[in-house]
């Protein structure tokens, strides 16, 4: 399991994207937990993003959650902040 970590974490974050279709994974503080995300993303504006994703998250062994979240995401030039709400 600890090969997947770290496979995780090297990969963490976005790992495959194209217009409107990524693709995600993170690892989490522990040597077991993960999370796999799935989604689509809009643009709005130059500044907005707006998209969803489906969102599975290993805790650990014996505890995980499927969710949905909504994800806009605000611009600035280089840098920009995506708030997420969801329901897991």
């Amino acid at each position: 399991m600890k090969k997947y970590a770290l496979l995780l974490a090297l990969f963490s974050g976005v790992c495959f994207a194209k217009p409107q279709v990524y693709f995600g994974a993170d690892a989490l503080s522990n040597s077991s937990a993960y999370s796999l995300q799935s989604g689509f993303y809009f643009p709005v504006n130059q500044e907005l993003d707006f998209g969803y994703e489906l969102d599975f998250t290993q805790w650990n062994q014996n505890v995980h959650s499927f969710g949905i979240n909504i994800k806009p995401a605000f611009r600035k030039q280089q840098f920009y902040l995506a708030p997420i709400v969801g329901m897991h």
